[in-house]
């Protein structure tokens, strides 16, 4: 269809823009895929490799129903689309110690830029005199860290992995009060961390991810 000749024009143009005969496409969100989609990736994945010799990999990022679109394929005379489209699978792990998230947190405070081309990090930007004087984000990791551990229902204390969508919200609303004229000490103590996360409803989110996730008892 006219749709897919665009799209086809497009991939083959940026192949040949950079010189491969490779491209590759990345859907997140993809367990919302239906059976029609993947037969229209399908569609292009053969277009592109038979009349115009250009491969084309297919990254897939989802839930964990990921599985059952597999599963679901199968049993509905669609393995060619599980062959195809689900031939190897990897889980993202969460973040599990201190060191992991200082990682992430070094992240706002050096290997980022905001505003754009202003050769500013985060940190940078948000705790400009703080920033000048040695204050890093990174630097209260293990009390985060900490602080996740501590918020976790009593029932599941033995997690210790988790998501990123926490960190990133609790830096981002640190390094917003510091802007608006926190003390980097205060905004960036165990008892913030902790308050942080309660506003977040993190340990409610936790129980519920556990409990969705522990194995049955037969």
């Amino acid at each position: 269809d006219d749709y897919r000749a665009q799209v086809v024009s497009c991939l083959r143009a940026e192949a040949i823009r950079t010189n491969v005969n490779y491209v590759v496409i990345v859907i997140d969100e993809a367990q919302e895929l239906s059976d029609n989609e993947l037969k229209w990736l399908l569609t292009l994945q053969n277009e592109l490799a038979f009349l115009h010799s250009i491969r084309m990999s297919v990254f897939q990022i989802g839930s964990h129903q990921m599985g059952y679109i597999f599963s679901s394929l199968v049993l509905t005379e669609n393995r060619h689309l599980a062959a195809r489209f689900f031939s190897a699978d990897a889980s993202f792990h969460g973040l599990r110690n201190a060191d992991e998230i200082m990682f992430a947190l070094q992240g706002y405070d050096e290997d980022s830029e905001w505003p754009e081309k202003s050769e500013m990090s985060y940190t940078a930007y948000f705790a400009r005199d703080a920033f000048a004087n040695g204050f890093r984000l990174a630097d209260s990791a293990s009390l985060l860290w900490d602080a996740m551990v501590n918020k976790l229902p009593t029932t599941i204390k033995s997690v210790r992995e988790f998501p990123m969508k926490y960190l990133a919200l609790s830096a981002e609303h640190a390094l917003k009060e510091i802007g608006r004229g926190a003390k980097t000490e205060d905004a960036t103590s165990s008892a913030a961390w902790h308050k942080r996360l309660d506003r977040l409803d993190f340990g409610k989110y936790m129980r519920i991810v556990v409990d969705n996730y522990r194995p049955k008892r037969a």
